[in-house]
C-alpha cells in the first residue's frame, strides 16, 4: 500500500502500460473494454488505501491507471 502511494509519484501521462508495470509492478486487479468507437481501454487497479480489516482488496482501496 505504501510502496504503491510512493509509486504512483513516479508516474507520467503518456507511459505505457509496460512502462507502468514495470514502475509499479503487476496490479492487484485490472479490467479492459472496447469503448463504443473501438478503442480498447485497460485499466490497471492498484491497492492503496485500507478501509476495512478484512483483508480482501476491493476496487474502493484501490487507485485505478487507464490506458485508451
Amino acid at each position: 500500500q505504501k510502496v504503491n502511494n510512493a509509486n504512483l509519484l513516479t508516474l507520467d501521462i503518456g507511459m505505457t502500460k509496460q512502462e507502468v508495470i514495470s514502475s509499479m509492478g503487476s496490479p492487484d486487479m485490472n479490467e479492459a473494454y472496447e469503448s463504443i468507437n473501438g478503442v480498447p481501454t485497460v485499466i490497471l487497479f492498484y491497492y492503496t488505501q485500507r478501509k476495512r480489516g478484512d483483508g480482501n482488496k476491493t476496487k474502493d482501496e484501490m487507485t485505478p491507471v487507464v490506458f485508451e
